[in-house]
């Protein structure tokens, strides 16, 4: 949300030390001069005072009419706009005297109104309790998780933020309530429970969800239906659930803004932290939550995902955990080394060699439910470089499987989305559940309709890349068994025999391999397919010619 604003004024501002009286004139290095001052005495002090922030002389400074205004829960209030406003004096005036203004600007209307109907109106009817619209406490859900603090971290305006922890704001950002209600629908994600505990509309409570974290965590209708991406939970809360949720704790905020000032002043203000220093063993089990625990994001994925190296080395040298997962987002959460594979369209590769070659980073570490590994991301890309890149620093004998029996193979031979999937297929569809998607936005993903397949081209841009992986893979890898089914009975071969067009190069290729053929005649899943069983389904669609010629590709396939 870009909120900044800046409007000209003849008024004249002058800025005068606590202690010396010195005054500046208004140049370029005026604020520097006053945000050094604060800075000094904040960490000298821990703590900084409003005298020291609001020294500001703008008596005759005249407060624009568009920060008296309340148009409702739908519009930013008149602190949140002045915050994002560098000019310092317009957030001290709504601070300071806003709502006294507009009690001035009301009773002005209120009068004109009686006049013009000759009612005897109350005035005090008119005026109800808004006097948080201008203060330090107004926060804004419709449009984008806000408040005066959050705007200004966002904004980059060390001074406005200092000046809202000065009145009074919560260094946390946006209220704990709030961030616990935001929390709870990530937590919903229908554990095996007991019959002995009290379950609601198919869920369990936060708390008792929070007690079950040892219970198998995916439903088990993962296993019969539904299509989803391999590492996280079908149909989960995606994490833009409200624009800019995510940023909702002022830490957050401030890492992917990239101000390093803003950040260490709200860690000297007292904005928590504990749960992303600590936690080194990723404990879920949490007697009693805080702000930070309840964030579904932390500073270190932000700065991944903002590419922001700079901040990245800050927390590092802060002591935050090079491991951490939100214990919040229990589902679908990764480690800041995965993030730099996940979070954006690229791998950001400086971030990875980062991370990787920190002293407290665990190369073997696997996310708690879906057990996936950060080679398993890697392979996922589908990028040779990438993976080779991967492999230099984490060797390939690290990843295993995940807690759907997905190996390597099995990952890089998954469809990249549900449209690439033959969906029109009934077999197909029941043998078909996990995709390699990897979008950084987890979208729901359903299985789409028969009649809808036709109608979308096909996506064969990964084909080559494929080959690419699935090759280097057989030569590099030693646990490559190309026989190994997960917990749907599916072999990487039923996985390539699935798509809406096929990888006919990549598939001739796998059934050269040794014990190939066997697998692809005989081995069935538990819909009771085999792999050559699915790719028969094939020419049973009509395709594009270009793609495909039914006739002569049934028959090429022995």
């Amino acid at each position: 949300m870009n909120c900044s604003r800046s409007r000209e004024s003849s008024a004249t501002l002058s800025i005068h030390s606590s202690e010396d009286g010195e005054s500046y004139s208004e140049d370029n290095s005026l604020l520097e001069k006053l945000t050094d001052h604060i800075h000094q005495q904040q960490l000298s002090n821990g703590e900084v005072t409003v005298n020291d922030l609001f020294c500001i002389e703008c008596h005759d400074y005249i407060l624009p009419e568009e920060y008296l205004l309340i148009a409702g829960v739908s519009s930013l209030s008149p602190s949140i706009l002045a915050a994002c406003n560098p000019d310092p004096r317009v957030l001290h005036k709504v601070l300071n005297h806003g709502y006294a203004l507009y009690q001035e600007r009301l009773s002005r209307i209120v009068e004109c109104f009686r006049e013009t109907i000759a009612q005897n109106i109350q005035l005090d009817d008119c005026l109800l309790d808004i006097s948080k619209e201008f203060s330090h406490q107004s926060i804004r859900i419709a449009g984008g998780v806000s408040t005066p603090l959050l705007a200004a971290i966002r904004s980059r305006l060390p001074i406005n933020v200092k000046a809202l922890l000065a009145a009074g704001a919560d260094p946390n950002g946006a209220p704990i309530e709030f961030l616990s209600d935001y929390a709870a629908p990530f937590l919903r994600f229908g554990p095996q429970v007991s019959n002995s505990v009290n379950v609601q509309g198919g869920f369990a409570s936060s708390d008792n969800i929070w007690s079950l974290m040892d219970h198998e965590q995916f439903s088990s209708q993962r296993r019969h239906g539904g299509i989803a991406p391999f590492w996280c939970d079908k149909v989960f809360t995606p994490t833009n659930l409200c624009a800019n949720g995510w940023q909702s704790h002022s830490l957050v905020a401030a890492a992917y803004s990239g101000s390093i000032e803003i950040f260490d002043c709200l860690v000297v203000s007292g904005a928590e932290l504990s749960h992303w220093i600590g936690n080194p063993d990723l404990e879920f089990r949490i007697e009693k939550h805080s702000a930070n625990s309840l964030s579904i994001c932390s500073p270190l994925h932000a700065a991944i995902l903002a590419s922001d190296m700079d901040m990245l080395h800050h927390l590092l040298d802060l002591n935050f955990n090079p491991n951490f997962m939100a214990s919040a987002t229990p589902t679908c959460y990764y480690t800041p080394l995965m993030a730099t594979l996940i979070s954006q369209s690229s791998f950001n590769k400086e971030a990875f060699n980062i991370l990787v070659s920190h002293p407290k980073i665990n190369i073997y570490l696997r996310t708690p439910v879906y057990k996936v590994h950060v080679l398993h991301l890697a392979v996922a890309r589908l990028e040779l470089d990438t993976l080779i890149h991967v492999a230099t620093q984490i060797p390939l004998y690290t990843a295993g499987i995940t807690a759907l029996s997905h190996n390597l193979l099995h990952i890089a031979c998954l469809p990249a989305n549900a449209r690439q999937i033959q969906s029109r297929s009934f077999m197909i569809r029941g043998s078909i559940h996990e995709t390699r998607d990897l979008s950084s936005m987890n979208p729901h993903l359903e299985t789409v309709a028969p009649e809808m397949v036709a109608e979308n081209s096909p996506d064969t841009k990964d084909f080559v890349a494929q080959i690419e992986v699935v090759k280097w893979l057989f030569s590099n890898w030693m646990d490559n068994k190309l026989g190994c089914q997960d917990i749907h009975g599916n072999t990487p071969l039923h996985y390539l025999a699935s798509y809406t067009i096929p990888n006919t190069k990549l598939v001739h290729w796998m059934k050269t391999q040794p014990g190939a053929m066997e697998i692809w005649k005989c081995c069935q899943n538990f819909a009771g397919a085999t792999p050559e069983l699915l790719m028969r389904e094939i020419p049973k669609i009509h395709y594009h010619s270009s793609y495909y010629d039914g006739q002569r590709w049934m028959n090429s396939l022995g």
